[in-house]
């Protein structure tokens, strides 16, 4: 690939990933309904030139950036720099009272004859992994023994 090409599709890229943030903000702020933005964000993909893509923001009005925005409108864009998203952080945490109204709980009931169980916040147990400990062995100080006959 010439490095021209290169180049193109790099500009390319880098307007679709623009134009698609833009379309989805307008989309939040209902500017377009969804079949117009379904249809507008096909055609950000599938087109080749950046001055195609670039065209789908043509129509629609600029946005007013929000004065009240904990991050500065012209900051956010694809990667929000994790030093200012923890300063967003704590302004939101100082401003306002919040209580944590949901914990991530669960029940399983799980036969101590099943190996290979382990508990996890996901809540994830692949069956491959799981086993049936045969009835006559028990465990004991981490390692299976056999029970010894009546």
């Amino acid at each position: 690939m010439s490095a021209e090409n290169r180049l193109t599709l790099t500009r390319a890229r880098d307007s679709r990933d623009r134009v698609i943030a833009a379309l989805s903000e307008h989309f939040a702020h209902d500017a377009l309904d969804v079949d117009e933005f379904e249809r507008r964000i096909t055609v950000a993909h599938t087109s080749e030139s950046a001055e195609e893509i670039d065209a789908l923001l043509s129509d629609l009005s600029p946005l007013t950036p929000s004065t009240t925005a904990v991050i500065p409108a012209a900051k956010v864009g694809l990667a929000v720099m994790p030093a200012e998203r923890v300063r967003a952080e704590q302004t939101m945490l100082d401003d306002e009272g919040m209580a944590t109204l949901y914990f991530q709980v669960n029940r399983n009931l799980v036969n101590p004859r099943i190996t290979g169980w382990v508990d996890n916040i996901v809540d994830h147990h692949r069956t491959r992994w799981l086993c049936e400990r045969p009835t006559g062995v028990t465990v004991a100080g981490g390692a299976a023994r056999a029970r010894p006959p009546g």
